[in-house]
């Protein structure tokens, strides 16, 4: 397999993709690996390197196909991942700066811890001691980070949940879930009767 290298001096190389064109790309007339800055092929006066122009170099290569195709989609995975946490970092910055929402405080997560009874607001479990803040519309999809858009969650929920929103999570549990949601609105019923009959005394 032949493939011909265009190199911008101005604009350099990702150090990753330039280790894997050393170790894999041979040069078509002297089998010499390229060079370590990419500006000049050892037999630089062959027709194998030409110059153009703003340091731009070009460079026809040789590689073995199988080795040279499994090193570019172990890096271009590595690279996919990468810009992915760059990109989610970033939305999730702007989410927060961009928010008319101010951020929550400690105050608004005691409230919270009082309101829900120290139990998970999905699961019902008890989050005593262990709670997390989740965020019902995350922030990597630009939910705020505002008291208005948390709750307090179990760690295993907060987890599962991931960068769902709060709807998606609720249709994925709604089958786990269900005999204890119909359980607890049954619970909820039976208060509201209580706090009624007392209301009547």
């Amino acid at each position: 397999m032949y493939f011909s290298l265009a190199y911008d001096a101005e604009w350099g190389m990702l150090d990753s993709f330039a280790e894997a064109i050393r170790q894999h790309a041979r040069c078509v007339h002297c089998d010499a690996p390229p060079p370590i800055d990419f500006a000049a092929c050892p037999c630089a006066g062959a027709e194998s390197a030409g110059r153009s122009r703003r340091g731009r170099f070009s460079f026809n290569y040789r590689v073995d196909h199988a080795a040279w195709k499994n090193t570019v989609e172990l890096l271009w995975r590595k690279d996919l991942r990468r810009v992915h946490r760059r990109n989610n970092y970033e939305v999730r910055r702007e989410s927060i700066q961009n928010s008319d929402d101010p951020p929550y405080s400690a105050g608004d997560v005691a409230w919270l811890r009082k309101v829900q009874n120290d139990s998970c607001y999905y699961c019902g479990a008890s989050i005593s001691g262990n709670a997390q803040v989740e965020h019902l519309q995350p922030l990597a999809r630009g939910g705020s980070n505002g008291f208005r858009n948390i709750m307090l969650a179990c760690p295993s929920c907060n987890a599962a949940k991931g960068a769902l929103s709060e709807a998606q999570f609720w249709r994925q549990l709604r089958t786990q879930l269900r005999p204890l949601v119909f359980q607890r609105v049954r619970d909820s019923a039976k208060i509201m009767k209580k706090r009624k009959w007392c209301q009547r005394d």
